[in-house]
């Protein structure tokens, strides 16, 4: 109980103060907080345009946790979120899949939707270029976890005969830990700093990223990993739709398969980790993407009411 009324202390007291400070600014830009009744409260009182930045399809992310309390969050979202979604001015979402279904839950059909995908700070490092005659492949995730999928990609390796290097980077379930120590190209690593994740990037030649998002039912992502990946250099593969062209020449959609994960490897050999990471500039650097939603709001703004 004492989580619980501090909680309640937190969000009250904090959308009070947006409350009090909001006549500062011109319009307020807030990053959604799934079934908060004080949020609720704010946003039909604030006088200013309210924007609210959404991240995932919140219903079906809490509902999957499972349980009591992963259903008992799902509800409440669900009664509250509509309501509280349909008072904002306008909707920022990180992919055209996210903007779709916080559109179809608003309560009133008139709002602007903005497209502001994931970036990282543009250092323009670049991993060194170490690749060697055999493909090596490079899978980072913090925990490997279900909508990661590499129970999958390890079915997929068990059934292919080819050389490759698959490096694993990070904390990898018993089970999935169990099958990879089984095969000789697949080297465990557990979590590494980001400069030894820079180094390790040297020698390999694709990133990887999920391929079980349908896991979360979704079928578009927009990962800061990915991002991490373009910059040093490495081309990208994964299963889901990313916020980028669709003719972006260093991403490749496709299944679990490791054949198709060395094929493209291969492909993409004799280009420069130069022209990866500039040619992703554009779509993956927080300032550039900051800038256009700016330019965004601003033009929103010409049909605020007075």
């Amino acid at each position: 109980m004492a989580k619980v009324r501090a909680w309640v202390r937190l969000r009250r007291d904090y959308h009070r103060w947006l409350l009090q400070i909001q006549h500062n600014y011109d319009a307020l830009l807030l990053r959604y907080y799934v079934h908060d009744p004080f949020q609720l409260w704010f946003v039909r009182r604030a006088t200013k345009p309210v924007y609210f930045v959404h991240h995932t399809l919140e219903v079906p992310e809490l509902a999957g946790a499972g349980g009591l309390i992963g259903s008992g969050r799902a509800l409440a979202e669900g009664l509250l979120g509509g309501r509280t979604i349909g008072k904002a001015r306008g909707i920022v979402c990180v992919t055209p899949e996210i903007a779709r279904y916080e559109a179809a839950r608003r309560r009133e059909t008139s709002a602007s939707i903005f497209i502001y995908p994931n970036g990282i700070v543009y250092s323009g490092k670049k991993a060194e270029d170490k690749r060697a005659d055999i493909p090596k492949i490079l899978f980072v995730a913090s925990s490997f976890v279900a909508w990661h999928g590499l129970d999958r990609l390890l079915e997929s390796v068990g059934r292919f005969r080819g050389p490759f290097v698959l490096h694993l980077v990070g904390a990898v379930g018993v089970n999935e830990r169990n099958v990879a120590k089984l095969d000789p190209r697949i080297v465990l690593h557990d979590r590494l700093s980001h400069e030894a994740i820079s180094q390790l990037a040297a020698s390999c030649d694709v990133g990887l990223s999920s391929f079980a998002l349908d896991r979360k039912q979704m079928t578009e992502a927009c990962t800061l990993k990915v991002r991490e990946y373009l910059m040093l250099g490495l081309p990208v593969y994964a299963d889901y739709r990313e916020v980028l062209p669709e003719n972006f020449p260093y991403y490749r959609r496709g299944p679990a398969d490791i054949e198709l994960i060395v094929q493209f490897a291969q492909e993409l050999r004799q280009v420069s980790r130069s022209s990866v990471s500039e040619t992703a500039r554009p779509y993956i650097d927080k300032q550039v993407l900051l800038a256009g939603l700016i330019a965004e709001i601003k033009r929103d703004s010409e049909t605020w009411p007075t």
